[in-house]
């Protein structure tokens, strides 16, 4: 009785320090997985975009830890009105929505 108590144990003892193991590299991998997830993203938006300006920013033992992308762009924006939306009424109780 007492030899399968011991094992009983030891197979108890074992499982709980195998579960804390493999729970921690877990989590390890998982922040890890994360972090590449991260970088695919950044390496495929630079080759969808190669005239991209990019600055590596790195950390105090020298790996990058993050991109910086400087954005260009223009914009035109058209719009037209029509109806009485400047009238009298629309000033005094907003009734069109427009803010004046």
């Amino acid at each position: 009785m007492c030899d399968f108590l011991n094992t009983f144990l030891g197979v108890v003892a074992g499982a709980a320090i195998a579960w804390i193991y493999y729970k921690r590299a877990g989590d390890q991998l998982r922040v890890e997985a994360q972090a590449l997830h991260t970088a695919v993203g950044a390496i495929v938006y630079l080759l969808e975009h190669p005239k991209a300006k990019v600055e590596v920013q790195r950390n105090e033992q020298g790996r990058v830890s993050g991109l910086t992308i400087a954005a260009e762009g223009q914009a035109t924006m058209a719009f037209t009105l029509t109806g009485p939306l400047l009238g009298p009424l629309c000033r005094r109780r907003f009734s069109c929505g427009l803010r004046l």
